[in-house]
């Protein structure tokens, strides 16, 4: 497009903002099972506290100090969600994608100062491993290991073992996968990391927010800085209700976290440091995230977290998820797919195995009965 000669009022502006969403086909937030979605009192919560801090820049604490307090305190509660110690630490970050960069280039540069003698560098990462894990290993020159996967769609411990080699700097896991929502083991993927003296990542940005909070589910294992091995957690706050564009990587000493800082001295306009990969970093995301830590509390954290429904018909669910996120197949499941979406309902479909993904968020709790409904009206038409 052209930019055009004369601007317009923003109510113009706003209108046609409406016009480009609505020309496009959308779906309601209640009937898409993708991405996490708050509560409508949530929500505002969050847009007010970003309009408060729109123009704030967490790169510069001296010009906005408030936000290096918020984003102190969002990192100690985490730090204690994940039963971290006095030693463990940690920076806010945009999340996902930045984190898992972020936790490999820590990987690679600690690395290069304690193991030198490594000339090409390998990671080892399940099957169902985030992509971001790819992309980071595309950038910092990293050789990636994948582990297939074994008949639970978790990583086989034995293959894992086999890829360990002189080259292996770090092994990856997830808590839960992206793709699946299942756990993977990290305990004793920890206890292979330590035995050969490897760092040791859990992607924890889906359930880093929800997991801690699953106190009905005995079966949760372990995956935070109490387990053995572990020495770095990526949490999104985002699947907390949290903004877009906020996270916490999380290291377990101030000597790995080093590696995440970049210093210049000799700039002419004076310092520059940066925490994470971005230099600018929007305020309105961390302040929003240390308002809604603030608005809900343990409890409220906890009484807000969706769970696994008990009612799954004649699906056949893949593995065994334990949080807010499952995947299943069913008979003619591109048929069913194609008439889910007919009727409004948005899941993702998985492309290394024939199923559909759900993912829970609190604004579902009153539209998951109208889905069953629709997908026995479904089913049952499939089976005739």
């Amino acid at each position: 497009m052209n930019l055009v000669e004369k601007g317009k009022n923003s109510a113009q502006v706003f209108s046609l903002l409406q016009q480009k969403i609505v020309s496009k086909k959308s779906f309601l937030p209640e009937k898409t099972f993708s991405g996490y979605f708050a509560s409508p009192e949530i929500e505002d919560l969050l847009k007010e506290t970003n309009k408060m801090f729109f123009w704030a820049n967490a790169l510069s604490p001296m010009s906005f100090p408030s936000l290096k307090k918020y984003e102190s305190e969002v990192v100690a509660f985490l730090i204690d969600l994940m039963q971290g110690d006095e030693t463990v630490v940690g920076n806010m970050t945009t999340g996902s994608d930045e984190n898992i960069l972020m936790a490999l280039k820590v990987a690679r540069d600690y690395c290069r100062e304690t193991k030198p003698h490594i000339k090409n560098p390998e990671i080892i990462i399940s099957r169902t491993a985030h992509p971001a894990f790819l992309k980071a290993a595309h950038y910092f020159n990293l050789k990636v290991q994948i582990v297939p996967l074994d008949e639970n769609y978790l990583p086989h411990l034995n293959e894992l073992e086999k890829l360990i080699n002189d080259n292996t700097i770090l092994i990856a896991a997830s808590a839960p996968s992206y793709a699946l929502g299942i756990i993977d083991p990290v305990e004793k993927m920890g206890v292979l990391a330590a035995k050969n003296n490897l760092l040791f990542h859990v992607d924890a940005n889906v359930g880093g927010m929800i997991l801690p909070f699953l106190k009905h589910q005995p079966s949760i294992p372990k995956f935070d800085f109490k387990v053995k091995g572990v020495s770095s957690i990526s949490i999104d706050l985002y699947y907390g209700m949290g903004p877009k564009g906020a996270g916490v990587n999380l290291y377990r000493d101030k000597i790995l976290r080093k590696h995440q800082y970049f210093a210049y001295t000799e700039y002419p306009g004076g310092l520059y440091g940066s925490p994470s990969l971005t230099g600018s970093r929007a305020g309105g995301p961390l302040a929003a995230s240390w308002a809604l830590l603030n608005y809900l509390g343990r409890k409220g954290l906890e009484a807000s977290i969706p769970t696994l429904p008990q009612r799954r018909m004649n699906l056949q669910v893949l593995g065994e998820p334990l949080a807010n996120i499952f995947a299943f197949t069913c008979p003619k499941i591109d048929q069913v797919h194609e008439q889910l979406l007919q009727k409004g309902w948005y899941l993702e479909k998985l492309s290394f195995v024939s199923a559909l993904r759900i993912h829970l968020s609190p604004i579902h709790t009153h539209s998951l009965e109208l889905f069953f409904n629709d997908l026995d009206n479904i089913l049952n038409e499939q089976s005739k």
